[in-house]
């Protein structure tokens, strides 16, 4: 587990959990996930098959090294591996960056985690994922969020897990050498809701601030 110096990330990361998680209409499907990371260079992350309304202190979520964790996207050989073989190679992957003694596997977005800001928050928000599944999502976002300030990260559709964080890995590359940034804010077509911050009112904030801008946006259209 994190050092006593970072008791307030496994806070932060509680709280981001359980705000998300206890409102319904932003944890459809597969619930979402969670992390914070720590200044040892470790990253509390939410474990598979745990609610977030649910992870707590002593439960729901693994810690991880983060180092071994961008190692695995920067390992070719894991991409000559059939999709079977992929699946439970990073399974096995992902259980050797643990550094705690708990129990789960770490969330298979883990890796992806890895790659954004301090703090980060996966969701499935019912009124953006409307417009996300769009077939003019695109210029639909540019109209809502297109005034955002670094803009954001828009991604087409791929399975989740690795093949989503090796996406997100090209597309951050391209991102940093355009905007000198990380994205804040990343938009998945057909599937969701990264963002990501230096805290946990950053994220929560943020999270809230485009889901309601999206629900206003779907109540106008029903007038």
């Amino acid at each position: 587990m994190c050092e006593s110096s970072t008791k307030s990330a496994l806070k932060e990361f509680i709280e981001i959990s359980n705000t998300l998680g206890s409102d319904p209409a932003l944890v459809q499907g597969g619930g979402g996930n969670t992390s914070v990371k720590c200044e040892d260079g470790r990253m509390y992350v939410k474990a598979s098959g745990v609610a977030l309304k649910d992870l707590g202190t002593e439960k729901g979520y693994r810690v991880v090294d983060l180092n071994m964790c961008m190692e695995v996207l920067f390992d070719k050989a894991l991409s000559e591996l059939t999709p079977a073989e992929l699946e439970s190679e990073i399974a096995v992957r992902l259980e050797k960056c643990c550094t705690d003694g708990t129990y789960g596997r770490p969330s298979v977005e883990t890796n992806l985690h890895a790659l954004l800001g301090r703090c980060v928050a996966h969701t499935h928000p019912a009124a953006l994922n409307a417009i996300l599944c769009a077939e003019d999502a695109d210029e639909l976002l540019a109209e809502l969020y297109g005034d955002m300030n670094p803009p954001y990260l828009l991604l087409d559709y791929v399975d989740f897990g690795y093949p989503l964080a090796m996406q997100m890995k090209r597309s951050i590359e391209t991102y940093r050498k355009k905007h000198d940034a990380l994205p804040a804010v990343t938009f998945l077509k057909n599937h969701g809701l990264f963002v990501s911050g230096a805290d946990s009112e950053s994220v929560l904030s943020t999270t809230q601030k485009l889901v309601e801008r999206a629900q206003e946006f779907l109540e106008e259209k029903k007038q």
